[in-house]
């Protein structure tokens, strides 16, 4: 599930509101404010660069826990500079929440 900064708030609590466990891949921002809420976490850095480096990395970590039944991560704003993180992720997605 690719979930933008601004949905972050309102997409997890309706998994918790569903008792489904998640995982969460995000910024080293984003974690600080939501990750004690996550089954598990995966850092994907302070900025884009990082993060498209780190994404596919999250995506197995997260394959390999049994007890996650969702995975969110943290979708980038629609600019130019996030295009190629933003396509993969997308494509790599279920769902899309912007």
């Amino acid at each position: 599930m690719a979930v933008s900064y601004d949905e972050m708030a309102n997409v997890l609590q309706d998994l918790e509101n569903q008792n489904m466990p998640f995982a969460l891949a995000a910024t080293t921002q984003t974690l600080a404010e939501y990750g004690t809420r996550a089954r598990a976490t995966f850092s994907l850095g302070e900025d884009i660069t990082s993060a498209t480096h780190t994404l596919f990395s999250a995506l197995r970590t997260f394959d390999d826990v049994p007890e996650i039944t969702q995975i969110v991560v943290e979708l980038f704003p629609d600019e130019e500079e996030n295009s190629a993180y933003r396509n993969r992720l997308i494509k790599a997605s279920s769902v899309v929440m912007e």
